[in-house]
């Protein structure tokens, strides 16, 4: 079985769309035999090329920390099982998931940070005064 996480320093970076590396574990028997890390950085916010690009190399199972509902869609659709949700170290995640510990959240989450795509984040400043007369509120 082929499990992907993205990737930095070591820990799950949290934004699957932007993740500039991601690293591939071959998993047989529950033990690692084999990683390999490798490069996404032209591919972010690509969802469909992203879900190619696993799908080429036999990925099975994704485990990541935020992740949109577009970019969930075209994996689950290639046959992709999505964990996400997840944080922290990224062997311990692996290993977690191995032994059922680790289970996809219901529904998706985006983790973006705050950056802007397909994100709309507006602050507003009313500083104005609102005349109500002699009513309580």
């Amino acid at each position: 079985m082929k499990i992907a996480l993205p990737i930095e320093n070591k820990q799950i970076f949290q934004h699957f769309g932007r993740s500039p590396q991601f690293i591939i574990y071959t998993v047989e028997d529950n033990k690692i035999t084999e990683q390999e890390f490798v490069s996404t950085q032209d591919l972010a916010h690509q969802h469909q090329a992203l879900a190619q690009f696993f799908v080429n190399r036999g990925v099975e199972v994704l485990i990541v920390g935020g992740i949109g509902a577009g970019a969930q869609a075209p994996l689950k659709a290639a046959g992709i099982q999505v964990v996400n949700g997840a944080t922290g170290d990224v062997e311990e995640n692996l290993h977690a998931y191995l032994r059922g510990e680790l289970q996809p959240k219901e529904g998706h989450s985006c983790g973006c940070g705050g950056h802007d795509h397909d994100h709309h984040h507006h602050d507003h400043d009313h500083d104005h005064d609102h005349d109500h007369g002699n009513r309580i509120i």
